[in-house]
């Protein structure tokens, strides 16, 4: 009997397969990746503005009428058919 010589394609091939399967599937990762750092960066900005909502509106009901007229003016707001000073 002859002694059959190695066949190194099937694990040439198998290498090569699994490579480019690992090269493929690793730009969707980089994107998931990418979008959940800017999730948490929302979800920590979204945080904070709630915070500051919160902070005013305390602050709103402890105003008089005139103080919340002045803080709104302050903040950008004017009556209809008033032009704000800038």
């Amino acid at each position: 009997m002859r002694k059959r010589k190695p066949n190194y394609l099937i694990p040439v091939a198998v290498v090569v397969g699994l490579t480019a399967a690992i090269y493929t599937a690793s730009k969707p990762w980089k994107v998931y990746q990418q979008e959940k750092i800017k999730a948490d960066d929302m979800r920590k900005e979204m945080s904070g503005l709630e915070a500051n909502r919160l902070k005013r509106q305390s602050s709103d009901q402890m105003l008089n009428p005139v103080q919340k007229e002045e803080e709104a003016r302050r903040m950008g707001y004017a009556k209809p058919g008033e032009v704000p000073l800038k």
